[in-house]
């Protein structure tokens, strides 16, 4: 977030703060990781509030730092997920972002837009949009999940549905480059 932000040394590097709270963190999982386990639930809960909570964190940032709302809604959106994909490939699991699922990336993405826009174009509160942002992607996974809707897995879309996209742009535009007339009718 800080790199891309323009933000060197990143906090990370310049707080030791972070560190000490990743050790933490890690010897606390180490230690406890048998009755991690038996939280599910709680843990699927936690996951989506952190994914939003990330997401707020990132889109701030980049806000603090003057980028315009797109740059700070793609920037939320892509510091709320790369921590689950960094945490899957550690754990040697396909990452959540590329399988079929409750939305991951796409709630991450509505709480991250509706921050934004209800900081910048609304005036709300950044603490309350904040909030409403953090319940935005926790609601939108939970519900998904317990309705049975998912995203499709990253490669669900194959090369055959590119080449129907490709061939059916190609006939609009071999359709009108027929309907145009060419500088020889115009001449007649």
């Amino acid at each position: 977030r800080d790199v891309l932000c323009g933000e060197l040394p990143p906090a990370a590097l310049r707080d030791p703060a972070y560190l000490v709270t990743v050790i933490l963190c890690t010897l606390g999982v180490w230690l406890a990781h048998h009755l991690i386990r038996r939280l599910g639930s709680v843990l699927y809960v936690l996951d989506a509030l952190v994914l939003g909570l990330f997401g707020v964190v990132g889109a701030q940032q980049a806000l603090l730092v003057g980028l315009p709302p797109v740059s700070a809604i793609l920037l939320g959106a892509i510091v709320s997920v790369s921590g689950g994909i960094l945490a899957d490939l550690l754990s040697q699991r396909r990452p959540a972002i590329v399988q079929a699922g409750p939305p991951y990336a796409t709630a991450s993405l509505v709480g991250v837009i509706w921050y934004v826009l209800a900081v910048r174009e609304l005036g709300v509160d950044a603490n309350v949009a904040a909030a409403v942002a953090v319940g935005l992607v926790l609601g939108l996974r939970v519900v998904a999940d317990r309705l049975g809707v998912t995203t499709p897995r990253a490669d669900a879309v194959t090369g055959d549905h590119f080449a129907r996209i490709r061939s059916v742009l190609a006939d609009r535009v071999s359709i009108r480059r027929h309907h145009e007339p060419d500088a020889a009718d115009e001449d007649r």
